[in-house]
């Protein structure tokens, strides 16, 4: 199979080859895959990063070059082979940037905050759930799955919400027992709360039965599981 690499900022990766299909998630400049399938303007690729699948433009990927570095800021001018472009956090590119270390994963999530929703979204312009862990955690050295049914089997297990710690990923599902949202956990002095995408990349408590949304005074989402990832 052929082998290339992503050559725009950003690329929308869809379930079907045509423009108005579901967009599944977003592949960022650097990633690189392999075609599957070609089928008139559109590829079928799987990212060599996490093994996702889906259909792109032809016209978004190219020759590889050796991209080592990762971008960390939420969005960064870089200079690029085709000029200088404004790239997301994960992007692969050629030269050091100089950038401030990131430490944990609750760090990078926390520069993602205000972001908005957007199913199969990777960036600051628009992100889901399971892509704000990934990307996260990506940024840390931790490689994760795509969706956060795979990242849910990741990691040590953490058998009680009390014994939960910051960094530490929580897992929530829905009336038929699936895992269909995942956030990081923060922790403070008093009590724990979540940072994760819903609406918007936000804040809210955190305890034994789930996420509690102040704004609506309820639970919104029922905890399943608590991983603890490591690097």
């Amino acid at each position: 199979m052929e082998k290339y690499q992503v050559i725009t900022p950003l690329v929308p990766v869809r379930s079907e080859p045509r423009d108005p299909a579901e967009q599944v998630t977003q592949f960022l400049y650097g990633e690189q895959v392999e075609v599957l399938e070609e089928h008139a303007q559109w590829r079928r690729c799987r990212s060599m990063q996490d093994g996702y699948e889906g259909w792109l433009d032809s016209k978004m990927i190219g020759e590889i070059q050796l991209g080592e570095y990762l971008v960390k800021s939420p969005m960064k001018a870089v200079s690029l082979p085709s000029g200088v472009k404004v790239v997301p956090a994960g992007s692969r590119i050629a030269e050091e940037l100089g950038e401030t270390k990131l430490e944990s994963i609750s760090q990078v999530a926390k520069m993602f905050l205000g972001a908005p929703y957007l199913w199969g979204g990777k960036s600051i312009m628009g992100i889901d759930c399971s892509g704000l862990t990934q990307v996260a955690s990506q940024l840390v050295g931790i490689q994760l799955p795509r969706d956060a049914r795979d990242q849910a089997q990741v990691g040590e297990e953490i058998p009680f919400a009390d014994l939960a710690e910051e960094n530490d990923l929580a897992f929530f599902d829905n009336e038929d027992g699936n895992i269909i949202h995942v956030g990081v956990i923060l922790e403070n002095d008093v009590q724990r709360f979540i940072i994760h995408a819903a609406g918007e990349v936000r804040i809210d408590r955190f305890d034994h039965q789930g996420i509690f949304r102040e704004d609506q005074q309820r639970y919104t989402h029922k905890l399943r599981i608590i991983r603890r990832v490591n690097g």
